[in-house]
């Protein structure tokens, strides 16, 4: 089996593990000694015949694998990514089985390509989503733009049209006015041309003078 042993520890100490074999154990010690608290790492180192991986974590949780050096890399680094996601750090103990299953699925290669078929699958579909999302949020961008640019255009034509109404007003005004003093004058013109009739030497403002009666 290439996965030949796996543990998680809390810093030094060993919470779960699977497999007997005491030189790895003796090992996994001395490197969970190396490993720097308190920081995101990934290691891989070689020696013999075998490949020893970990991946530790800020919260100070090492997830560590053994297996023969021929095994790829990457499907080790598979193995600790799924470990380490379904671990339950309230039960460390019920998870030895689970420990267990993944060891032997990730130590098959049809497994694990089956599994990141599937991987692959959820992962292009979370890029159309993302890209969906994003043209959604692009859109929605231009939507924001041109819906500022109705605002403006709305606040526009409500200052045109005021101004249009003001602009109607002062006609309407200018042209009254200019009616009232055309009628004025023309008042004014009758007015002096009848008293201009009425005190010229023919004043036919007069009444007639009564004639002499016959005796």
């Amino acid at each position: 089996m290439p996965i030949l042993f796996s543990c998680i520890a809390k810093g030094t100490n060993i919470l779960v593990r699977e497999g007997n074999n005491k030189d790895f154990q003796t090992i996994v010690d001395a490197l969970l000694e190396k490993v720097p608290e308190g920081q995101e790492t990934k290691k891989a180192y070689v020696q013999g015949s075998y490949s020893f991986n970990y991946i530790a974590t800020k919260e100070g949780y090492v997830f560590v694998c053994v297996a023969d050096k021929s095994h790829k890399t990457n499907i080790c680094f598979l193995f600790l990514k799924e470990i380490q996601k379904n671990f339950d750090t309230s039960a460390p103990a019920k998870f030895k089985n689970q420990l267990k299953k993944y060891m032997l699925t990730y130590s098959n290669d049809k497994e694990v390509d089956k599994i990141a078929a599937i991987n692959a699958e959820l992962e292009d579909v979370k890029n159309i989503m993302q890209e969906n999302i994003d043209k959604v949020v692009k859109r929605g961008e231009k939507l924001e733009e041109l819906e500022e640019t109705t605002q403006q255009l709305e606040v526009e034509a409500s200052g045109f049209r005021t101004r249009a109404t003001q602009l109607k007003n002062t006609v309407w005004w200018g042209s009254l006015r200019m009616k009232i003093i055309i009628g004025v004058a023309i008042l004014v013109v009758i007015g002096i041309i009848i008293l201009a009739i009425c005190v010229s030497p023919a004043n036919i403002c007069k009444a007639p003078e009564p004639s002499p009666s016959t005796k």
